[in-house]
């Protein structure tokens, strides 16, 4: 129960998981229903049963699996989902207690429970936080029915979960089929995904999904940078407008940049290119692609799941990858679950913006990353 030690046993509960070997399993059960009462119902307990159960679906299978000839394991884990369902669902408590919380519902070993609860936490009416805590969470657990309520979800949110909610449904063959589903209906708009997730739906080993992601996002559609840069020059002869441009950066670029007190520092840095002219930045905004940075190259790790991770490579260790991508989330994968890791050769920053923004909010855009006000 010492939090110096939390960590550790954390990581060695994932490896125990991980392995899945019954008799170390079932040692583990003991140990832990010998625990003192004050320490089975504590946070760092139920932190360390998500740990196992999260080590376990990699092996794909689960606590509720692992124990279920164990009634008193069992008790366990229901003891503590059940604790965390209560905080988490609970709109008076602060946002940060419910996240926490949220986490700690893996492990329930009612499923069909959980999705509902999951897909109630990553509503629209939820604090930010709690969403991208129950987005996580579904990834490994989407139904057809659950991604469509996703995908229907996506246009209600901000930008950043938007991008949250398109991960979260491009990690499941049901998921990319609802995601290409809401483009053909207009409900998520096609210029919402990432070079990198297109280029991968384009890929995508199921017939069905590949053969309408052709349809609905095949190279057909593109318009070459180069005409799409040539075409907006005219952009820069707008008078800008300071206020527009502060909120087309909160809006648009945010999520991977910082400026002053907004956004977040993902991507690189702005005061290197704020001695840039218009007419260099107008290119660098709607041509990401024409001169990328090696630290900010995008990589794809695919696990013998098939699960697939996109970001920048954040960190790395003997044994784990992280990867960054927009609004500062990480994934962490360990090495011996990745199949295939492989760069992308393109920027974290997506091409398209012209789909989003006016002429007049990009001559804004572009005033306000250079003077800053």
């Amino acid at each position: 129960s010492d939090p110096e030690h939390q960590p550790l046993l954390l990581l060695l509960a994932g490896i125990v998981g991980h392995r899945n070997q019954p008799a170390e399993l079932r040692t583990l059960a003991q140990e832990l229903n010998s625990l003192p009462e004050q320490d089975r119902t504590s946070q760092h307990f139920a932190e360390l049963l998500a740990a196992v159960d999260q080590g376990l679906r990699r092996s794909r299978s689960s606590l509720a699996v692992a124990w279920q000839d164990q009634p008193n394991a069992l008790a366990l884990i229901q003891y503590v989902t059940h604790s965390a369902s209560n905080t988490a669902l609970d709109n008076t408590l602060p946002p940060e207690q419910r996240t926490a919380a949220v986490r700690l519902l893996a492990p329930g070993p009612q499923q069909d429970l959980l999705l509902t609860q999951l897909l109630d936490l990553a509503t629209p009416a939820q604090p930010d936080t709690v969403r991208l805590a129950a987005l996580q969470l579904l990834q490994t657990r989407l139904t057809p029915t659950a991604a469509a309520r996703l995908a229907a979800d996506c246009s209600r949110s901000t930008t950043s979960l938007q991008h949250e909610i398109i991960e979260c449904l491009c990690s499941s063959d049901v998921g990319a089929q609802a995601l290409l589903d809401a483009i053909d209906a207009g409900t998520i708009p096609a210029s919402r995904i990432t070079p990198i997730r297109r280029s991968l739906l384009l890929k995508h080993p199921q017939i069905p999904v590949r053969t309408q992601a052709e349809r609905l996002l095949g190279d057909s559609r593109a318009t070459p940078r180069s005409e799409v840069v040539a075409a907006w020059q005219d952009s820069l002869t707008l008078t800008p407008d300071t206020r527009q441009g502060r909120a087309v950066f909160q809006r648009e670029c945010s999520t991977c940049h910082r400026l002053g007190s907004l956004g977040t520092d993902v991507g690189p840095s702005l005061l290197t290119v704020r001695n840039r002219t218009p007419a260099e930045l107008l290119t660098h905004i709607l041509d990401p692609n024409r001169e990328v940075g090696p630290d900010f190259l995008q990589f794809v790790a695919v696990t013998h799941s098939g699960q697939s991770f996109t970001g920048m490579l954040a960190a790395e260790t003997s044994t784990t990858l992280t990867l960054r991508r927009s609004g500062n989330q990480q994934d962490t994968i360990s090495r011996s679950d990745i199949a295939e890791l492989q760069s992308a050769g393109i920027s974290l920053m997506p091409e398209g913006f012209e789909l989003k923004l006016s002429r007049q909010e990009l001559a804004s855009l572009i005033h306000f990353i250079r003077t800053g006000n």
